[in-house]
């Protein structure tokens, strides 16, 4: 479930590993919304995306963000990481990934969830964990001293 106490918990976990980035106004944007607008800078974050706050404990399928947030968290914590990529990803994305040490297994896109549940059946990784719809992932990814 997603609650408040679990926003707090995951910002109190990756607290020590991750960038506080600023948060941005604009009284143009302001005016034209008539309300305020607040701009999260987070492509200012390790990893480049906001994505890194929530890529903690998982094994994951992605062409991009998440895998590089997945594996630059299992690098900061020493840990292997398997990122499942399909086979038309970008280079640029599939790169960076191998660079923060990701093992890129490459794959159909249409098959992506049936390999990384083959890898995860195997016992060597951990579970899957879905970079869009996860509870953990979505708790992990919300800027909590922006929300309170």
């Amino acid at each position: 479930m997603f609650s408040f106490e679990n926003i707090y918990t995951a910002s109190d976990r990756i607290k020590d590993v991750i960038h506080v980035t600023p948060v941005m106004t604009s009284s143009y944007i302001d005016s034209l919304c008539d309300m305020n607008v607040y701009f999260k800078c987070e492509h200012l974050q390790k990893t480049g995306s906001f994505k890194a706050r929530g890529a903690l404990n998982a094994i994951t399928h992605s062409s991009g963000n998440f895998g590089q947030a997945l594996a630059w968290a299992a690098k900061s914590h020493n840990i292997p990481c398997v990122v499942v990529a399909p086979n038309n990803a970008p280079m640029s994305k599939l790169n960076a990934m191998r660079d923060y040490g990701a093992n890129v297994v490459l794959c159909e896109p249409k098959d992506r969830e049936m390999v990384c549940n083959n890898l995860r059946d195997t016992g060597l990784h951990t579970e899957m964990v879905d970079p869009f719809d996860d509870y953990r992932v979505m708790a992990g990814q919300v800027i909590y001293h922006f929300i309170k």
